[in-house]
């Protein structure tokens, strides 16, 4: 059970046996200390077990430089417990931005960013 939800997320659940959604609170500013924050109860949560993950980058919610590099090394050194990643995203700044966080990790395990929740779930329960 998670002690204490991070202040930029709305939440973290499992949808089913092999999903865990990340859920991002409307127009937050996601800076490093947050994503550490977010990091950290991913793993609580998910007791570090392998598993796919379904993130939803909500409207008007960014995050910063360092808070993306962070999570860019965080996601490629522990590969091994992401099995799969599905990014829901909004706007054309989120898509860009994601683009280029996938690029990043793809060699790591399967990702791809969406805008239509239904269409990422299944992408994921394919992977």
């Amino acid at each position: 059970m998670l002690e204490l939800m991070p202040r930029v997320l709305e939440s973290i659940s499992l949808i089913d046996k092999t999903i865990v959604e990340v859920r991002y609170k409307e127009k937050v500013k996601v800076d490093e200390n947050d994503m550490r924050e977010i990091l950290d109860a991913l793993y609580e949560y998910t007791e570090n077990k392998p598993l796919k993950r379904l993130i939803l980058i909500t409207s008007g919610s960014t995050l910063t430089l360092k808070a993306r590099l962070l999570l860019q090394e965080e996601n490629k050194d522990r590969k091994e417990t992401i099995l799969a990643e599905a990014v829901i995203v909004n706007t054309l700044t989120q898509k860009m931005t994601t683009n280029f966080y996938l690029n990043f990790i793809k060699v790591s395990y399967p990702s791809k960013f969406f805008t239509d929740y239904s269409k990422a779930k299944l992408w994921l329960s394919q992977q």
